[in-house]
């Protein structure tokens, strides 16, 4: 064979196997965000539903606070407890949004996919840290749900002792829940500790969507 002919082969041949590894890159980021897309979309039912529960307790709160409206006592619990429960929703809003403009941009760049899960993570780690925020103020939740469950007034002398104890318990558990709050910085996300703090919070599902983009991403760059 001439030296011709083994310079077309080559050619011919080096083609094929561009064209092999452009498919092969093609599956890999379809097969890998479909993965992504899949853990999103679990994450993306349960926010959906959370938004739902949030947004009936919003709607309940204010129609109690507007019922209240006179009586400090109930009525500046209720909107103490309506500012978290608001705080929560509007996080909410933007994580759905997040997760949403990832599962829809399957052509994007992985990197531009792989901030988005960042910011995504991100949000729920504030989301998280807002939680802790409002365990202290439970006994607000317990004057409210006592009047609006049971007809129970916490204000009443019979229940002071009681009140009282809930609101001790409440200041003890302040500087547990500071502790927590900055145990959740960017420094310490890493623990494992830390990381147990955010199971159930879509953590978990953001964590394994971007484990799938950074496949894409090594064999982009062709790393073994």
């Amino acid at each position: 064979m001439e030296l011709e002919q083994l310079k077309t082969l080559w050619i011919e041949q080096d083609k094929k196997l561009d064209r092999s590894l452009q498919l092969n890159m093609r599956l890999l980021h379809q097969i890998n965000f479909n993965k992504a897309g899949n853990k999103l979309r679990t994450l993306l039912f349960l926010k959906t539903i959370e938004m739902a529960i949030l947004l009936f307790m919003i709607i309940a709160l204010c129609s109690y606070t507007l019922k209240y409206i006179t009586d400090p006592g109930f009525c500046i619990p209720a909107l103490i407890i309506t500012g978290f429960i608001v705080s929560g929703y509007i996080s909410d809003i933007r994580q759905l949004a997040l997760i949403v403009q990832i599962r829809a941009d399957d052509a994007a760049p992985v990197s531009q996919l792989q901030k988005l899960v960042e910011r995504l993570k991100i949000l729920i780690v504030n989301y998280t840290k807002m939680s802790f925020i409002s365990i202290p103020f439970y006994p607000l939740l317990l004057i409210v749900s006592a009047r609006i469950f049971f007809h129970v007034d916490f204000w009443a002398p019979q229940f002071h002792a009681y009140l009282i104890a809930n609101v001790i318990t409440g200041l003890l558990l302040v500087p547990v829940f500071i502790w927590l709050f900055i145990q959740l910085s960017k420094q310490n996300i890493k623990n494992i500790h830390v990381k147990n703090f955010l199971s159930g919070s879509g953590w978990n599902q953001a964590t394994l969507a971007q484990q799938f983009l950074n496949e894409i991403e090594q064999f982009e760059r062709g790393d073994s």
